[in-house]
């Protein structure tokens, strides 16, 4: 098996994919028109199968943004092959919001495997460990007790400009108005989010002065880290100015240290349920606001307190309390996340055998798929490179479909024009 990753985030090169065919394109969800557009072309040259994995962190069923989640773009139901999902709750949801849209006819297609983040035995053995992830290792050494402190405010960095680039945020095809409405929306609740991050940083700033003795790790979402790449985030200078605090502005996986930590705290965090299953106790900062409660829940394992609990917050640091197991989360994290505590947790081996046993080629309908395959000139000198590399392979066939192809998106183009 040849296995090819590519960032999104980074720039695809389009070319690099038709140069070894792919059988399967396992992708992030499709919310947005670039990614719908590059799919369908990759769909329409190498007849692979798509297979979308939605991981979505933190989900609330009751105040869900159903049109976001579910992506603002239309495409058909041959687009995608199969879904991937971490639980059989996420598998229900999902279910309904596909269906509302036609994006799926078959609940089949809509496969259950579980959080691979949480393989720690196999991640300890397979992922070689970074500079960051040593040099945690040996300061958990040094001081008595290691806090891990979840940071996630990525949309408090955002201005106008970032919103509008954000074309996941809104709907850029929608009527001037709403669109407008969709955007200012999301300019109050990063105005809202700042605030709360504002609170958590002071909150994180007191229990790192009053306790010198014990190792602070304040760790950034990914989404914090590429804005710290960019020079798009929040300034921590305030608090490199502590020895006994680590802000983990580089790539890091929690699984490989998450051994060393005594205490999480969070404000609403799949790593809180991470460190229940590893037996480490949690703290939560409740954010008490109904528009962010999906973003930030007030549900989840440990001990929940608002901002001004100061006090209580550090005695509960200064006395750290075991962690326990409670019937109500074993049940969430088997419905939400797959997750048996008896059982072995394979996600990871169970998907990548999904993939392999899934990955044969096959005929779709091109006429379905060509009218969202952003069908431009370079899309159409693509398929005729294509088609040419096929007939000096010698695969005359292949090369004599790609230049059928060419015709149809010909046709296609001139009748959009005539309408």
């Amino acid at each position: 098996v040849e296995c090819r990753i590519m960032y999104w985030n980074r720039g695809i090169y389009e070319n690099d994919i038709y140069k070894y065919m792919p059988n399967i394109v396992m992708t992030f969800p499709l919310t947005i028109l670039p990614l719908i557009n590059l799919i369908a072309r990759i769909k329409v040259i190498c007849k692979s199968q798509v297979v979308s994995f939605v991981t979505e962190g933190y989900i609330n069923p009751n105040t869900i943004d159903e049109e976001r989640w579910g992506g603002y773009y239309g495409f058909p139901v041959e687009l995608i092959d199969y879904w991937c999902v971490w639980g059989e709750a996420y598998k229900e949801l999902l279910w309904k919001i596909l269906c509302k849209k036609g994006r799926i006819k078959n609940k089949d297609k809509i496969r259950v495997f579980g959080y691979p983040m949480w393989e720690h035995t196999d991640l300890q053995k397979i992922k070689e460990k970074n500079l960051i992830e040593r040099e945690i290792q040996d300061l958990t050494n040094i001081y008595s007790n290691t806090i891990l402190i979840l940071s996630g405010f990525a949309e408090a960095n955002k201005e106008k400009k970032d919103v509008l680039d954000s074309i996941d945020a809104y709907n850029e095809n929608a009527e001037e108005a709403k669109k407008e409405y969709q955007i200012e929306k999301l300019l109050k609740k990063i105005e809202k989010i700042k605030k709360y991050r504002d609170k958590y940083y002071a909150l994180a700033i007191d229990l790192i002065e009053k306790y010198p003795d014990k190792l602070f790790l304040l760790k950034l979402h990914p989404k914090e880290i590429e804005g710290y790449r960019d020079n798009k985030a929040y300034d921590f200078g305030k608090f490199k100015q502590y020895e006994n605090v680590r802000v983990l502005a580089e790539e890091n996986a929690i699984g490989t240290y998450i051994n060393k930590i005594s205490a999480l705290i969070h404000y609403g965090s799949t790593v809180a349920w991470e460190a229940y299953i590893c037996h480490v106790p949690t703290i939560r900062i409740n954010i008490n606001d109904e528009e962010l409660s999906n973003a930030y829940g007030t549900y989840g394992p440990g001990e929940g307190f608002d901002f001004n609990e100061i006090e209580i917050i550090s005695k509960y640091i200064g006395n750290l309390p075991e962690a326990k197991y409670v019937k109500e989360y074993d049940e969430y994290l088997l419905k939400w996340f797959n997750y048996d505590k008896t059982k072995p947790y394979t996600p990871s081996k169970d998907l990548a055998q999904f993939l392999y046993d899934n990955c044969e080629c096959r005929e779709c309908d091109i006429d379905i798929l060509i009218p969202y395959s952003k069908n431009d000139i370079a899309f159409k000198i693509r398929v005729v490179l294509s088609g040419i590399t096929d007939i000096l392979s010698a695969n005359f066939k292949a090369g004599l479909k790609k230049f059928q192809l060419v015709f149809k998106l010909i046709k296609f183009s001139a009748f959009k024009l005539r309408d």
